[in-house]
């Protein structure tokens, strides 16, 4: 069951020019509707939507060659605003926007696109923050109130 619309009509959208690739923002999202993924060029430019379906390059020895890649479920997103507030840049490389406008963009599409990928979370050290955020949850779009504390920890122990 989607949560369209969430009570505050907007979810996040990633400025990949802020971003360290540091996956804070992932690891404090209640639902795991924000999610990084490895790509490599020829997956980004193969999504329904490659003009939304921003890539960088992936930093890090081990993802050499690949790039990184933060996708957001506008679906299931609650609008809770903790993975902004998560975000440790200045500026934020998260803000809010209308969930309509993501949808009308077909950020829906690139969704879907994205957790179809093959994975890619042996690639990276899994006992780490960020290494752990690309590892597939096993607990997501829970029933929680939006926001909930309790539900990241869950997740992350799943």
């Amino acid at each position: 069951e989607k949560r369209l619309p969430n009570s505050s009509g907007l979810v996040p959208k990633w400025n990949e020019n802020s971003c360290t690739q540091c996956n804070q923002c992932v690891a404090v999202c209640p639902h795991a509707v924000i999610r990084p993924f490895i790509v490599t060029r020829d997956e980004a430019d193969g999504a329904p939507h490659p003009n939304l379906f921003t890539s960088v390059k992936a930093l890090g020895s081990e993802l050499a060659g690949k790039r990184y890649t933060l996708q957001i479920s506008p679906l299931d997103c609650t609008g809770c605003n903790a993975c902004v507030e998560a975000c440790p840049e200045s500026p934020k490389a998260l803000q809010m926007q209308d969930v309509e406008d993501v949808l009308a963009g077909g950020g829906d599409e690139n969704w879907n696109y994205a957790v179809s990928l093959p994975e890619r979370g042996d690639l990276v050290d899994k006992y780490s923050l960020k290494g752990s955020q690309f590892q597939t949850p096993l607990m997501e779009f829970s029933g929680a109130c939006s926001g909930c504390g309790e539900t990241p920890y869950f997740k992350m122990i799943t």
